[in-house]
């Protein structure tokens, strides 16, 4: 079941029936980065373009005990928003919700289909509609980056990157090798999803990166995939 609420003028959308409780989790996360008291997170990413975004943090929290289940470790991601305007940001930034997202996540899941990074909570804040500002908890995935080694996978890439269209999840035209973990059953997992849904282009360009950055295809002619590259051309 997926709930949603306003607190501190934060638009929330969470996972309710996940094992543990995403919502006080996220308070009792906030409430810690107010304080500064993040000392005994592990920091896992940190970035800072000041000129066309802002910081962003991610880290891992584990728990000495369950959260519940099964769950000891999440990722938790903080995230400010201070892209220049312009009319195409926009444009995409009022359709960039996590709500969105974390729906067609748990909707492919209730169809047996696990391979994206599972989400349980959204906190956006807004400006004129624009996300500003964002945090998210998420499924922390036992898995091996696959960038050392994507060569050995690439029929799994592709296969993995096809699944996801199917439950309309994709990347927006990059599913770079970093976007992929290899977990111990020798299956992939996808992270880093693109927020939006992925339109007919926007899946052409997913497979377009793969086949241009990778030489990853499996040689079936798409227009989607050729209508990507004329856009790329331009």
């Amino acid at each position: 079941m997926i709930s949603t609420i306003i607190w501190n003028n934060y638009h929330i959308t969470y996972v309710s029936e996940c094992g543990f409780d995403a919502l006080q989790k996220f308070k009792d996360f906030f409430e810690k980065i107010q304080k500064n008291e993040t000392g005994d997170w592990k920091l896992v990413g940190h970035h800072d373009v000041p000129e066309t975004a802002g910081p962003e943090y991610t880290w891992i929290i584990s728990s000495d005990s369950e959260m519940g289940g099964g769950i000891q470790r999440v990722v938790f991601k903080h995230a400010v928003k201070k892209k220049r305007w312009n009319i195409e940001r926009a444009v995409r930034g009022l359709f960039a919700r996590g709500s969105s997202l974390i729906r067609r996540i748990e909707s492919a899941r209730k169809k047996g289909f696990h391979v994206p990074m599972r989400i349980f909570l959204f906190a956006e804040k807004y400006n004129y509609g624009i996300v500003q500002e964002r945090f998210l908890i998420a499924e922390h995935i036992d898995g091996i980056d696959l960038r050392p080694m994507w060569r050995d996978h690439k029929e799994k890439v592709w296969e993995t990157v096809l699944s996801m269209h199917k439950y309309k999840l994709g990347w927006g035209g990059d599913p770079n090798m970093g976007n992929f973990l290899l977990v111990k059953d020798g299956t992939l997992r996808a992270i880093d999803l693109g927020f939006n849904r992925p339109s007919w282009i926007a899946r052409g360009k997913d497979l377009y990166c793969l086949k241009w950055l990778y030489e990853i295809s499996d040689g079936r002619f798409r227009f989607n995939v050729l209508a990507a590259k004329i856009q790329n051309s331009n």
